[in-house]
C-alpha cells in the first residue's frame, strides 16, 4: 500500500472508530444478487446494512425493484469514476464490502477503492463456474490475455447494437473497461483483489488454488440460493404454479430452462428455434405432460419465443416473472443446455436432463453430474423418458448426482447464509 493510500486508510479508519454499529455494504450487479445478499443480510444480527446498485444505465430498475422486493435499502450509484466511489466509502464508512462479481470494470473499480482505505472484500461466488473449465488452461496467463483481447470485437458489436444502454452509457462502459478493466491480469472469476472468496464447494475451491489464489482466502460456505429451496413444500408449490398458469391438475410439468445463447452470440436465431421445436415436440410425446419455457436471463424476450412457439399446436407455457424456485419445487423434470439451475434442481432430488444438440463448448455441463445428456435431437423423448421413469434414489444417478451436489454445493442445510455472515463478521 503506498503512502498515499496508507495516509487514506488512517483517516477512514479515524472516521470509523467513532460509529459504534457495525455496518456492510453490498455491491449490487443482478436481481440475483439482490436475492442472495438479502438472504445473508437477515442473518447479520446487530448491523447497518445498505446496497450498492451499480447498473446505473442497464437494468437499473428491474434491479431497484429487486431490492425493495426483498426489503434491502439501496443507493443506486450516481457517478462511474473513482471519487464517486471513493465518496461512497467515506460517507458509509463499511466495514466489509461484500460483492457477488470480481470482474465487471464497476465491481473492481470499488474493490480498488476499498482497499485503499483498507477495507476488507468478500466475493461471493454467486452463479455456477463454466462447466468445461480446464484448470491448466485457465492458469495459463498467457492464453487468458489472449482469449480476453480476441473476445474485444464481438463484445463491442454486441454493446453497439445493444438496446439496453443509451449513448452515453455505451461511452461510459467502454471508458470502464479500457481504463478498470483486464489489462494486466485475465479476466477470471475469483482473480480480483477480493481480499476473500466465499464459494460454493470443494470443487469451485480446487479450480481457484489451480489459478494461484492462496488457499487462505477462499472459505468453502455454500451459497443462499440452495438454502431458499429448502423454505418451501413441493406439494404446495405444485398447487400454486397450476393454479397460476392453468395448468390442469393431473398434468405433470417438464421444465425447460433457457440461457441467453443467441443474445451471446453462441448460437444463432435459427438454432434457438430448432432447439426450442425439438424439445416441444419431445415433451408432446409423454403422456398428460405441460412444458414449460422459463426464460431464466433478462437480455431474452418473450416474444421470441412466442415467435417461435406461433404455429405448434400444443403450446408450451413461456415466462419469465415466475420464481425460478416454485417452478424447480413444482416441475418433475429440469431441462437445460447450461446452468446454476441445474444444480439447484440436483439439490433438491429433481431429474436433470443437458439437452446440447448443437454440442457447443460454451454450453457444456459437468459430465460427472448425474445429469443425463441428450446430444441428438431424435435422442431427447428416450432420454426425457428415462429421467422420468428410471431416476431413483439409490441408484447410480442418484449417487452420483449426489457426490456431485456436496462437491459443488456444500452441506445443503439451509446455513449457507449464516456461515458467510458468520465470515463477513469475522473480516471487520
Amino acid at each position: 500500500m503506498g503512502l498515499c493510500s496508507s495516509k487514506m486508510a488512517a483517516q477512514y479508519g479515524a472516521m470509523k472508530a467513532r460509529r459504534s454499529e457495525k455496518k456492510a455494504l453490498f455491491v449490487v450487479s443482478s436481481t440475483a444478487q439482490a436475492e442472495m445478499f438479502s438472504s445473508i443480510s437477515k442473518q447479520l444480527l446487530n448491523w447497518d446494512i445498505l446496497a450498492i446498485n451499480i447498473n446505473k444505465w442497464f437494468k437499473r430498475e428491474e434491479i431497484e425493484k429487486a431490492l425493495e422486493r426483498v426489503g434491502l435499502p439501496f443507493k443506486t450509484i450516481g457517478s462511474c469514476r473513482e471519487r464517486a466511489t471513493n465518496q461512497i466509502l467515506k460517507e458509509e464508512q463499511p466495514d466489509v464490502v461484500v460483492f457477488g462479481n470480481d470482474m465487471n470494470p464497476m465491481d473492481k473499480l470499488i474493490i480498488r477503492s476499498a482497499s485503499s482505505f483498507g477495507i476488507p472484500t468478500l466475493l461471493v461466488q454467486d452463479g455456477i463456474l463454466v462447466a468445461n473449465t480446464d484448470v491448466t488452461d485457465m492458469s495459463n496467463n498467457a492464453k487468458s490475455r489472449l482469449n480476453y483481447w480476441a473476445s474485444i470485437p464481438p463484445r463491442i458489436f454486441g454493446l453497439i447494437r445493444s438496446k439496453q444502454y443509451s449513448l452515453g452509457g455505451k461511452a461510459v462502459v467502454v471508458f470502464l473497461e479500457w481504463k478498470y478493466g483486464t489489462r494486466e491480469k485475465p479476466e477470471i472469476y475469483g482473480c480480483g483483489d477480493c481480499s476473500k472468496i466465499a464459494v460454493f464447494g470443494e470443487a469451485v475451491k480446487d479450480i481457484f488454488i489451480s489459478r494461484g489464489i492462496d488457499t487462505e482466502r477462499i472459505v468453502v460456505t455454500g451459497n443462499p440460493k440452495f438454502d431458499q429451496l429448502l423454505d418451501c413444500k413441493p406439494h404446495d408449490q405444485k398447487q400454486n404454479i397450476i393454479t397460476r398458469l392453468g395448468i390442469p391438475p393431473d398434468k405433470e410439468i417438464i421444465l425447460l430452462v433457457t440461457q441467453p445463447f443467441v443474445e451471446g452470440r453462441i448460437w444463432n436465431s435459427s438454432q434457438r428455434k430448432e432447439f426450442i421445436v425439438s424439445i416441444v415436440d419431445a415433451t408432446a410425446a409423454l403422456p398428460n405432460a405441460q412444458l414449460i419455457i422459463k426464460l431464466h436471463h433478462p437480455q431474452e424476450s418473450e416474444q421470441d419465443y412466442f415467435e417461435i412457439i406461433r404455429d405448434i399446436t400444443q403450446r408450451p407455457i413461456i415466462c419469465s416473472n415466475v420464481p425460478i424456485n416454485e417452478l424447480l419445487k413444482a416441475c418433475s423434470l429440469v431441462l437445460v443446455t447450461s446452468s446454476t439451475v441445474a444444480l439447484e434442481a440436483m439439490a433438491i432430488g429433481k431429474p436433470v436432463v443437458v439437452v446440447n444438440v448443437f454440442k457447443n463448448r460454451d454450453a457444456a455441463f459437468f459430465s460427472e453430474s448425474g445429469a443425463l445428456f441428450a446430444e441428438e435431437k431424435e435422442d431427447i423423448l428416450s432420454v426425457m423418458r428415462k429421467a422420468l421413469y428410471e431416476y431413483q434414489e439409490g441408484n447410480e444417478m442418484t449417487k452420483a448426482r449426489d457426490r456431485f451436489v456436496y462437491r459443488q454445493a456444500y452441506l445443503q442445510d439451509g446455513q449457507a447464509s449464516k456461515r458467510i455472515a458468520d465470515l463477513i463478521m469475522s473480516m471487520h
